[in-house]
Protein backbone atom coordinates (compact mmCIF):
# COMPACT_ATOMS: atom_id res chain seq x y z
CA UNK A 1 0.00 0.00 0.00
CA UNK A 2 1.31 3.48 -0.89
CA UNK A 3 2.12 6.06 1.77
CA UNK A 4 -0.83 8.15 0.62
CA UNK A 5 -3.24 5.24 0.85
CA UNK A 6 -1.95 4.41 4.31
CA UNK A 7 -2.46 8.00 5.47
CA UNK A 8 -6.07 7.88 4.28
CA UNK A 9 -6.91 4.41 5.65
CA UNK A 10 -5.04 4.95 8.95
CA UNK A 11 -5.30 8.69 9.60
CA UNK A 12 -2.45 10.32 11.48
CA UNK A 13 -2.18 13.78 13.04
CA UNK A 14 -0.05 16.24 11.09
CA UNK A 15 3.41 16.47 12.73
CA UNK A 16 3.01 20.26 13.04
CA UNK A 17 -0.52 20.14 14.45
CA UNK A 18 -1.26 22.49 17.33
CA UNK A 19 -4.24 23.60 19.43
CA UNK A 20 -4.62 26.98 21.08
CA UNK A 21 -7.16 29.07 22.94
CA UNK A 22 -8.65 32.08 21.18
CA UNK A 23 -9.52 35.38 22.82
CA UNK A 24 -13.06 34.08 23.15
CA UNK A 25 -11.88 31.12 25.22
CA UNK A 26 -12.63 28.64 22.42
CA UNK A 27 -10.08 26.03 21.34
CA UNK A 28 -8.82 26.42 17.77
CA UNK A 29 -6.84 23.87 15.76
CA UNK A 30 -4.12 24.59 13.22
CA UNK A 31 -0.94 23.38 11.53
CA UNK A 32 2.55 24.91 11.47
CA UNK A 33 2.70 28.69 11.23
CA UNK A 34 -0.75 29.06 9.70
CA UNK A 35 -3.46 30.82 11.66
CA UNK A 36 -5.68 28.33 13.49
CA UNK A 37 -9.17 28.56 11.99
CA UNK A 38 -10.88 25.26 12.78
CA UNK A 39 -12.94 25.55 15.94
CA UNK A 40 -12.43 22.53 18.14
CA UNK A 41 -15.03 20.69 20.20
CA UNK A 42 -14.87 17.66 22.44
CA UNK A 43 -15.88 15.15 19.78
CA UNK A 44 -13.38 16.54 17.28
CA UNK A 45 -10.60 16.37 19.88
CA UNK A 46 -11.62 12.83 20.87
CA UNK A 47 -11.24 11.66 17.27
CA UNK A 48 -8.04 13.63 16.70
CA UNK A 49 -6.42 12.05 19.78
CA UNK A 50 -6.95 8.61 18.20
CA UNK A 51 -5.52 9.56 14.79
CA UNK A 52 -2.10 8.07 15.54
CA UNK A 53 -1.50 6.35 12.20
CA UNK A 54 -2.09 2.93 13.68
CA UNK A 55 -5.88 2.77 13.59
CA UNK A 56 -8.38 2.61 10.77
CA UNK A 57 -11.47 4.84 10.94
CA UNK A 58 -13.46 1.80 12.04
CA UNK A 59 -11.00 1.15 14.88
CA UNK A 60 -11.09 4.83 15.86
CA UNK A 61 -14.89 4.68 16.04
CA UNK A 62 -14.74 1.55 18.20
CA UNK A 63 -12.26 3.19 20.59
CA UNK A 64 -14.37 6.30 21.18
CA UNK A 65 -15.75 6.44 24.71
CA UNK A 66 -19.02 8.17 23.86
CA UNK A 67 -21.84 7.10 26.18
CA UNK A 68 -25.32 6.57 24.81
CA UNK A 69 -24.12 6.54 21.19
CA UNK A 70 -24.90 3.39 19.23
CA UNK A 71 -22.15 1.84 17.05
CA UNK A 72 -23.67 2.91 13.73
CA UNK A 73 -23.99 6.54 14.79
CA UNK A 74 -20.50 6.46 16.33
CA UNK A 75 -19.05 5.23 13.02
CA UNK A 76 -20.97 7.90 11.08
CA UNK A 77 -19.72 10.66 13.36
CA UNK A 78 -16.13 9.41 13.37
CA UNK A 79 -16.02 9.20 9.56
CA UNK A 80 -17.39 12.73 9.19
CA UNK A 81 -14.95 14.15 11.72
CA UNK A 82 -11.94 12.43 10.13
CA UNK A 83 -13.02 13.91 6.79
CA UNK A 84 -13.29 17.36 8.36
CA UNK A 85 -9.84 17.08 9.93
CA UNK A 86 -8.36 15.93 6.64
CA UNK A 87 -10.06 18.71 4.67
CA UNK A 88 -8.49 21.31 7.02
CA UNK A 89 -5.02 19.79 6.65
CA UNK A 90 -4.81 18.59 10.26
CA UNK A 91 -3.94 15.04 9.24
CA UNK A 92 -0.73 13.91 7.55
CA UNK A 93 -0.80 14.03 3.77
CA UNK A 94 -2.29 16.60 1.43
CA UNK A 95 -5.68 17.97 2.44
CA UNK A 96 -8.43 17.02 0.04
CA UNK A 97 -10.69 20.04 0.44
CA UNK A 98 -9.94 21.25 -3.08
CA UNK A 99 -11.46 18.00 -4.38
CA UNK A 100 -14.73 18.97 -2.66
CA UNK A 101 -15.26 15.61 -0.95
CA UNK A 102 -18.38 16.89 0.82
CA UNK A 103 -20.54 17.09 -2.26
CA UNK A 104 -18.59 15.87 -5.29
CA UNK A 105 -19.97 18.87 -7.18
CA UNK A 106 -16.94 19.09 -9.48
CA UNK A 107 -18.58 16.45 -11.70
CA UNK A 108 -20.35 18.03 -14.69
CA UNK A 109 -22.99 15.29 -14.89
CA UNK A 110 -24.40 16.39 -11.53
CA UNK A 111 -24.93 19.90 -12.90
CA UNK A 112 -26.39 18.58 -16.15
CA UNK A 113 -28.88 16.60 -14.07
CA UNK A 114 -29.94 19.76 -12.21
CA UNK A 115 -30.12 21.91 -15.36
CA UNK A 116 -32.29 19.24 -16.98
CA UNK A 117 -34.75 19.75 -14.13
CA UNK A 118 -36.70 22.49 -15.88
CA UNK A 119 -39.23 22.85 -13.08
CA UNK A 120 -36.43 23.74 -10.66
CA UNK A 121 -34.33 25.86 -13.02
CA UNK A 122 -37.23 27.78 -14.56
CA UNK A 123 -38.63 28.54 -11.10
CA UNK A 124 -35.34 30.01 -9.88
CA UNK A 125 -35.01 32.03 -13.11
CA UNK A 126 -38.53 33.41 -12.73
CA UNK A 127 -37.88 34.29 -9.08
CA UNK A 128 -34.66 36.14 -9.91
CA UNK A 129 -36.35 38.11 -12.67
CA UNK A 130 -38.97 39.15 -10.12
CA UNK A 131 -36.67 40.30 -7.30
CA UNK A 132 -33.48 41.48 -9.05
CA UNK A 133 -33.67 45.13 -10.12
CA UNK A 134 -31.42 47.14 -12.45
CA UNK A 135 -28.27 47.99 -10.52
CA UNK A 136 -28.73 45.23 -7.92
CA UNK A 137 -25.83 43.48 -6.24
CA UNK A 138 -26.42 39.71 -6.11
CA UNK A 139 -24.54 36.88 -4.41
CA UNK A 140 -25.03 33.35 -5.73
CA UNK A 141 -23.78 30.80 -3.22
CA UNK A 142 -23.00 27.37 -4.62
CA UNK A 143 -23.11 28.69 -8.16
CA UNK A 144 -22.16 25.41 -9.89
CA UNK A 145 -22.21 26.13 -13.63
CA UNK A 146 -23.04 29.76 -12.88
CA UNK A 147 -26.53 29.58 -14.35
CA UNK A 148 -28.27 31.43 -11.49
CA UNK A 149 -25.57 34.11 -11.50
CA UNK A 150 -26.18 34.54 -15.22
CA UNK A 151 -29.94 34.79 -14.65
CA UNK A 152 -29.26 37.52 -12.07
CA UNK A 153 -27.12 39.41 -14.59
CA UNK A 154 -29.79 39.02 -17.26
CA UNK A 155 -32.32 40.43 -14.80
CA UNK A 156 -30.28 43.63 -14.45
CA UNK A 157 -27.72 43.05 -11.67
CA UNK A 158 -24.58 45.09 -12.27
CA UNK A 159 -22.48 43.26 -9.66
CA UNK A 160 -22.75 39.50 -9.17
CA UNK A 161 -20.56 37.40 -6.88
CA UNK A 162 -20.66 33.67 -7.64
CA UNK A 163 -19.25 31.42 -4.91
CA UNK A 164 -18.32 27.79 -5.54
CA UNK A 165 -15.94 25.46 -3.69
CA UNK A 166 -15.50 22.81 -6.36
CA UNK A 167 -13.49 22.86 -9.57
CA UNK A 168 -16.66 23.29 -11.66
CA UNK A 169 -16.05 27.00 -11.04
CA UNK A 170 -13.41 26.93 -13.79
CA UNK A 171 -16.01 25.93 -16.35
CA UNK A 172 -18.56 28.37 -14.88
CA UNK A 173 -16.11 31.24 -15.26
CA UNK A 174 -15.57 30.31 -18.91
CA UNK A 175 -19.33 30.00 -19.54
CA UNK A 176 -19.86 33.51 -18.19
CA UNK A 177 -17.04 34.86 -20.36
CA UNK A 178 -18.27 33.13 -23.53
CA UNK A 179 -21.80 34.43 -23.00
CA UNK A 180 -20.76 38.01 -22.24
CA UNK A 181 -21.35 38.55 -18.50
CA UNK A 182 -18.28 40.44 -17.21
CA UNK A 183 -20.18 41.66 -14.13
CA UNK A 184 -19.99 38.16 -12.61
CA UNK A 185 -17.04 37.68 -10.25
CA UNK A 186 -16.24 34.08 -9.32
CA UNK A 187 -14.83 33.02 -5.95
CA UNK A 188 -13.55 29.48 -5.40
CA UNK A 189 -13.74 29.60 -1.62
CA UNK A 190 -15.71 28.32 1.34
CA UNK A 191 -18.61 30.75 1.79
CA UNK A 192 -18.22 30.57 5.57
CA UNK A 193 -14.72 32.05 5.27
CA UNK A 194 -15.11 34.39 2.28
CA UNK A 195 -15.11 38.10 3.13
CA UNK A 196 -16.76 40.30 0.51
CA UNK A 197 -16.40 44.07 0.61
CA UNK A 198 -19.99 44.56 -0.49
CA UNK A 199 -23.59 44.26 0.66
CA UNK A 200 -26.08 42.23 -1.30
CA UNK A 201 -29.54 43.24 -2.42
CA UNK A 202 -30.27 39.59 -3.19
CA UNK A 203 -28.69 36.32 -2.09
CA UNK A 204 -29.67 33.29 -4.11
CA UNK A 205 -28.65 29.75 -3.24
CA UNK A 206 -30.09 26.49 -4.46
CA UNK A 207 -29.30 24.79 -1.14
CA UNK A 208 -32.36 22.56 -1.15
CA UNK A 209 -31.59 18.86 -0.80
CA UNK A 210 -33.79 15.78 -0.68
CA UNK A 211 -36.62 16.62 1.75
CA UNK A 212 -34.66 19.90 2.09
CA UNK A 213 -31.94 18.61 4.41
CA UNK A 214 -29.67 16.35 2.38
CA UNK A 215 -26.88 18.71 1.27
CA UNK A 216 -26.33 20.45 4.61
CA UNK A 217 -25.69 23.83 2.98
CA UNK A 218 -28.12 26.01 4.89
CA UNK A 219 -25.86 26.91 7.87
CA UNK A 220 -23.33 28.39 5.44
CA UNK A 221 -26.12 30.25 3.61
CA UNK A 222 -27.37 31.72 6.89
CA UNK A 223 -23.86 32.80 7.89
CA UNK A 224 -23.36 34.51 4.53
CA UNK A 225 -26.75 36.22 4.87
CA UNK A 226 -25.89 37.57 8.32
CA UNK A 227 -22.60 39.02 7.04
CA UNK A 228 -23.60 40.46 3.69
CA UNK A 229 -27.35 40.90 3.11
CA UNK A 230 -28.70 44.45 3.31
CA UNK A 231 -31.36 45.05 5.98
CA UNK A 232 -34.02 45.16 3.26
CA UNK A 233 -32.38 42.49 1.13
CA UNK A 234 -34.10 39.43 -0.28
CA UNK A 235 -33.26 35.76 0.09
CA UNK A 236 -34.03 33.31 -2.71
CA UNK A 237 -35.58 31.00 -1.56
CA UNK A 238 -37.58 33.17 0.84
CA UNK A 239 -39.07 30.30 2.84
CA UNK A 240 -39.49 26.54 2.81
CA UNK A 241 -42.30 24.33 4.18
CA UNK A 242 -41.88 20.61 4.90
CA UNK A 243 -44.76 18.14 4.60
CA UNK A 244 -45.47 14.52 5.48
CA UNK A 245 -48.36 12.24 4.52
CA UNK A 246 -49.10 8.59 5.36
CA UNK A 247 -49.04 6.31 2.34
CA UNK A 248 -49.76 2.82 1.07
CA UNK A 249 -46.55 2.04 -0.77
CA UNK A 250 -46.84 -0.63 -3.47
CA UNK A 251 -43.72 0.32 -5.48
CA UNK A 252 -41.36 -2.66 -5.63
CA UNK A 253 -38.53 -0.22 -6.25
CA UNK A 254 -38.82 0.51 -2.52
CA UNK A 255 -39.07 -1.33 0.76
CA UNK A 256 -41.97 -3.60 -0.25
CA UNK A 257 -39.55 -5.43 -2.58
CA UNK A 258 -38.38 -7.53 0.38
CA UNK A 259 -41.85 -8.89 1.15
CA UNK A 260 -41.83 -11.30 -1.83
CA UNK A 261 -38.67 -13.14 -0.71
CA UNK A 262 -36.52 -12.29 -3.76
CA UNK A 263 -34.83 -15.33 -5.30
CA UNK A 264 -36.77 -17.47 -2.83
CA UNK A 265 -34.74 -16.14 0.12
CA UNK A 266 -35.77 -14.55 3.40
CA UNK A 267 -34.17 -11.10 3.45
CA UNK A 268 -36.00 -9.92 6.58
CA UNK A 269 -32.78 -8.76 8.34
CA UNK A 270 -32.04 -6.48 5.38
CA UNK A 271 -35.65 -5.31 5.27
CA UNK A 272 -35.48 -4.49 8.97
CA UNK A 273 -32.25 -2.53 8.50
CA UNK A 274 -33.84 -0.46 5.72
CA UNK A 275 -36.35 0.97 8.18
CA UNK A 276 -33.48 3.23 9.29
CA UNK A 277 -33.00 4.96 5.94
CA UNK A 278 -35.17 7.14 3.74
CA UNK A 279 -35.67 6.40 0.05
CA UNK A 280 -35.85 8.86 -2.84
CA UNK A 281 -38.60 7.95 -5.30
CA UNK A 282 -41.51 9.42 -7.22
CA UNK A 283 -44.68 8.79 -5.22
CA UNK A 284 -47.99 8.75 -7.12
CA UNK A 285 -50.74 10.87 -5.64
CA UNK A 286 -53.01 7.84 -5.30
CA UNK A 287 -50.54 6.24 -2.87
CA UNK A 288 -51.40 8.79 -0.16
CA UNK A 289 -53.80 7.69 2.57
CA UNK A 290 -54.50 11.20 3.90
CA UNK A 291 -53.93 14.84 3.09
CA UNK A 292 -50.32 15.99 3.65
CA UNK A 293 -49.69 18.03 6.79
CA UNK A 294 -47.07 20.74 7.18
CA UNK A 295 -44.62 19.78 9.90
CA UNK A 296 -42.11 22.65 9.76
CA UNK A 297 -41.44 26.05 8.16
CA UNK A 298 -38.12 27.80 7.57
CA UNK A 299 -37.99 31.58 7.10
CA UNK A 300 -34.78 32.05 5.13
CA UNK A 301 -34.52 35.73 6.11
CA UNK A 302 -34.26 34.97 9.82
CA UNK A 303 -33.71 31.26 10.47
CA UNK A 304 -30.36 30.12 11.81
CA UNK A 305 -28.95 26.56 11.73
CA UNK A 306 -30.68 25.66 15.00
CA UNK A 307 -34.04 26.48 13.42
CA UNK A 308 -33.64 23.49 11.12
CA UNK A 309 -33.99 21.22 14.15
CA UNK A 310 -37.58 20.83 15.29
CA UNK A 311 -40.23 18.69 16.96
CA UNK A 312 -43.83 18.75 15.78
CA UNK A 313 -47.07 16.83 16.27
CA UNK A 314 -49.66 16.36 13.54
CA UNK A 315 -52.77 14.26 13.07
CA UNK A 316 -54.01 12.58 9.89
CA UNK A 317 -57.43 11.16 9.10
CA UNK A 318 -57.27 8.44 6.47
CA UNK A 319 -59.47 8.96 3.43
CA UNK A 320 -59.52 5.34 2.27
CA UNK A 321 -58.70 1.81 3.34
CA UNK A 322 -55.27 0.40 2.71
CA UNK A 323 -52.01 -0.69 4.26
CA UNK A 324 -50.27 2.15 6.05
CA UNK A 325 -46.60 1.29 5.47
CA UNK A 326 -44.78 4.58 5.09
CA UNK A 327 -44.70 8.36 5.09
CA UNK A 328 -44.15 10.49 2.01
CA UNK A 329 -42.05 13.60 2.58
CA UNK A 330 -41.94 16.58 0.26
CA UNK A 331 -41.40 20.34 0.42
CA UNK A 332 -42.73 23.57 -1.00
CA UNK A 333 -40.55 26.65 -1.32
CA UNK A 334 -41.56 30.26 -1.83
CA UNK A 335 -38.72 31.45 -4.07
CA UNK A 336 -40.08 34.98 -4.56
CA UNK A 337 -43.38 36.72 -3.81
CA UNK A 338 -45.14 35.03 -6.74
CA UNK A 339 -43.00 31.96 -7.51
CA UNK A 340 -43.57 28.69 -5.63
CA UNK A 341 -41.50 25.55 -6.18
CA UNK A 342 -43.57 22.55 -5.10
CA UNK A 343 -42.35 18.93 -4.94
CA UNK A 344 -45.60 17.31 -3.73
CA UNK A 345 -46.94 14.11 -5.31
CA UNK A 346 -49.05 15.03 -8.33
CA UNK A 347 -47.02 18.15 -9.18
CA UNK A 348 -44.58 18.25 -12.13
CA UNK A 349 -41.60 15.97 -11.48
CA UNK A 350 -38.33 17.38 -10.15
CA UNK A 351 -34.97 15.76 -9.44
CA UNK A 352 -35.87 15.90 -5.73
CA UNK A 353 -38.81 13.50 -6.32
CA UNK A 354 -40.23 12.60 -2.86
CA UNK A 355 -38.70 11.00 0.20
CA UNK A 356 -40.24 7.78 1.49
CA UNK A 357 -39.86 6.71 5.12
CA UNK A 358 -40.93 3.07 5.40
CA UNK A 359 -42.80 1.97 8.55
CA UNK A 360 -43.97 -1.47 9.67
CA UNK A 361 -47.33 -2.16 7.97
CA UNK A 362 -50.65 -1.47 9.67
CA UNK A 363 -54.06 -2.09 8.03
CA UNK A 364 -56.26 1.00 8.10
CA UNK A 365 -59.83 1.89 7.16
CA UNK A 366 -61.23 5.21 5.98
CA UNK A 367 -61.68 7.51 8.95
CA UNK A 368 -58.87 6.02 11.08
CA UNK A 369 -56.53 8.51 12.70
CA UNK A 370 -52.74 8.52 12.63
CA UNK A 371 -51.13 10.60 15.35
CA UNK A 372 -47.54 11.50 14.50
CA UNK A 373 -44.69 13.14 16.37
CA UNK A 374 -41.80 14.05 14.10
CA UNK A 375 -38.41 15.18 15.35
CA UNK A 376 -35.46 16.29 13.24
CA UNK A 377 -32.02 17.16 14.50
CA UNK A 378 -28.64 17.84 12.90
CA UNK A 379 -25.24 16.76 14.15
CA UNK A 380 -23.55 19.82 15.74
CA UNK A 381 -20.30 19.10 13.92
CA UNK A 382 -21.68 18.40 10.43
CA UNK A 383 -25.04 19.67 9.16
CA UNK A 384 -25.12 16.95 6.48
CA UNK A 385 -25.74 14.34 9.16
CA UNK A 386 -29.47 14.41 9.80
CA UNK A 387 -31.55 12.14 12.02
CA UNK A 388 -35.33 11.96 11.61
CA UNK A 389 -37.56 10.29 14.19
CA UNK A 390 -41.19 9.41 13.41
CA UNK A 391 -43.23 8.14 16.35
CA UNK A 392 -46.95 7.76 16.84
CA UNK A 393 -49.96 5.50 16.76
CA UNK A 394 -52.77 4.40 14.50
CA UNK A 395 -56.26 4.42 15.99
CA UNK A 396 -59.25 2.72 14.40
CA UNK A 397 -61.98 0.16 14.85
CA UNK A 398 -59.33 -2.54 14.97
CA UNK A 399 -57.62 -0.98 17.98
CA UNK A 400 -54.48 1.08 18.50
CA UNK A 401 -51.07 0.26 17.01
CA UNK A 402 -47.92 2.19 17.88
CA UNK A 403 -44.94 2.79 15.61
CA UNK A 404 -41.49 4.26 16.14
CA UNK A 405 -38.72 4.61 13.56
CA UNK A 406 -35.51 6.61 13.35
CA UNK A 407 -33.89 7.38 10.00
CA UNK A 408 -30.43 8.64 9.08
CA UNK A 409 -30.26 10.85 6.01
Amino acid sequence: MSDTATEISRPKRHPEFYACFGHDGQIYLGVGQAEAKLEGNQELLDVLSLCDGGRTVTEIASALAWPNVDPIERMTRASALVGRLRAHGLLAGAPVASQEPRYGYARPDIHRHMLQDKVRTDAFRDALFEVVKPGSTVIDMGTGTGVLAIFAAQAGATEVHAIECSEIVDQAREVARLNGFPQIQFHQEDATELELDTEADVIVSEWLGYWVYADGMYPAVAALRDRTLKPDGIMVPMSVDLFLAPMHDTDEAGHVYWADNPYGLDFSPVAEAEYHFGQIRTVPLEALLAEPQRVHSIDCHTAGPDDLCFRAQVRFTTTRAGEFNGFCGHFSSLLSPSVVLDTAPGTPDTHWQQQVFAVRPVAVEAGDTIQLEVEVWLAPYDSRLVRIALRGEVRGAGGTTSFSHTYDQ
